[in-house]
């Protein structure tokens, strides 16, 4: 069985992750499955990760911000799947997952700007979180077993 763990925050378009929805349209069959249940079980840790530390912004930010887009690691049988993947969506997608995550409003209201009364809290703003810089030119190994998820030193 193929393991997904929460590894971080990045960019959105950091070259050095793999994105989960990029590599689904490559594959087929069976390696195509497992990938799939490996995103949604990302996305249901990511919605875990939201909900306890209080982590939510908008569409925008998650597409525009240095550290909106969740980063997880997938080690398991699947042994070409493994390695390290962006979780991306669209603006309104992301809105959903607020409101999934119990913040309010409509995935509409959160999918360009906070609605109402609401106030964004970023991952850089939650002590602990792992913020992972865009670094052009890093690559990530996943097979590296010295990388815990940081880049540079």
């Amino acid at each position: 069985m193929d393991e997904v763990s929460f590894k971080g925050w990045t960019d959105f378009d950091n070259p050095n992750f793999k994105d989960f929805s990029d590599e689904i349209n490559t594959l087929k069959g069976t390696k195509k499955d497992a990938l799939v249940k490996c995103m949604n079980s990302a996305e249901s840790l990511l919605k875990k990760v939201l909900k306890e530390k209080g982590i939510c912004f908008d569409g925008s930010y998650h597409q525009n911000g240095p550290y909106g887009t969740p980063v997880f690691e997938i080690a398991g049988e699947n042994v070409d799947l493994n390695g390290f993947y962006k979780w991306t969506s669209t603006f309104r997608y992301w809105g959903g997952v607020m409101v999934d995550c119990g913040f309010g409003g409509s995935y509409v209201d959160w999918a360009w700007s906070v609605p109402g009364d609401a106030k964004a809290k970023t991952p850089d703003e939650v002590t602990g979180e792992n913020l992972i810089p865009f670094e052009s030119g890093y690559v990530v190994d996943a097979h590296d077993p010295e990388f815990d998820g940081q880049l540079g030193d």
